[in-house]
């Protein structure tokens, strides 16, 4: 656990540095393109119409998911899902990318994957907004039981974050970890409920499938948003997601800073 404390309050001492640089970067990324920064809101907004043409209208006709308008439904899902997905595909690459600047920075090195993560929360707001306005134009009032999505954001940036630490490490001792990584990943979309509700699946694949840390933090945003469920309701998921993301905490701390120091000569 020591660990894990040591890498976060690093994260906390270098606050300023991190939202500074993130905002840098997210900016450096649209220079050059005639709509800028606009593409923040307008991304999120057309892959949401895609997504719903190929899986709400031809494969759905339209139908609700459990008395949930299908659009509502996606769009939750989904912010939460492309933030994930960004965060452990592209936090596994933060530090080998900026690995010949190690030597130059004036701050720990891990802070590089959240520095990427922070750089994604933009358009994860963006793309839960449509998704809360969505709701509400379809009839979903709010309730109090919308104050949990502040519980999921902390849970979803703690999973992200601690899956940072060890992808980014591995990605520098295995070469073709990048690979392995993006195969789980597309089978974790596949897996996560993202366009089927995983609760209304029976028998021991249904019970594994919901024990998934990711599924548990895509369908607790809907359950707090669209169904007025309550977080300790789901026991079992709850007390899995957590250990799983201190197990990952401890390892990946301890890979990072057992290596940290060598980094270079990996590569």
């Amino acid at each position: 656990m020591d660990k894990i404390w040591l890498i976060l309050k690093e994260q906390l001492e270098h606050l300023t540095v991190i939202f500074r640089i993130a905002k840098y970067e997210r900016k450096a990324s649209y220079q050059g393109h005639y709509l800028g920064r606009l593409w923040e809101i307008l991304n999120p907004i057309l892959q949401t119409l895609v997504f719903y043409v190929i899986f709400g209208i031809g494969l759905r006709s339209g139908a609700p998911v459990n008395g949930v308008p299908f659009l509502a439904f996606l769009t939750v899902g989904q912010a939460s899902w492309l933030f994930m997905n960004s965060c452990v595909q592209g936090g596994s690459q933060s530090i080998k990318k900026k690995l010949n600047l190690v030597s130059k920075m004036k701050f720990p090195i891990s802070i590089l994957p959240t520095i990427f993560t922070v750089g994604k929360l933009n358009a994860f707001f963006i793309k839960m907004l449509i998704g809360i306005l969505i709701a509400l134009f379809s009839g979903i009032l709010p309730t109090v039981h919308w104050f949990q999505v502040i519980y999921y954001f902390i849970a979803m940036i703690l999973l992200v974050l601690l899956i940072g630490f060890l992808t980014s490490t591995i990605s520098i001792l295995i070469t073709d970890f990048q690979f392995i990584l993006s195969t789980v990943m597309r089978l974790i979309f596949f897996t996560s409920g993202i366009m089927f509700p995983v609760e209304d699946m029976r028998g021991r694949l249904g019970a594994v499938l919901r024990l998934n840390p990711f599924h548990y933090i895509v369908s607790g945003f809907r359950s707090a948003l669209l169904y007025q469920e309550n977080f300790w309701e789901r026991g079992d998921q709850t007390i899995f997601f957590w250990a799983f993301t201190l197990l990952v905490g401890l390892v990946g701390a301890h890979l990072h800073l057992k290596f940290r120091a060598r980094f270079s000569d990996f590569v």
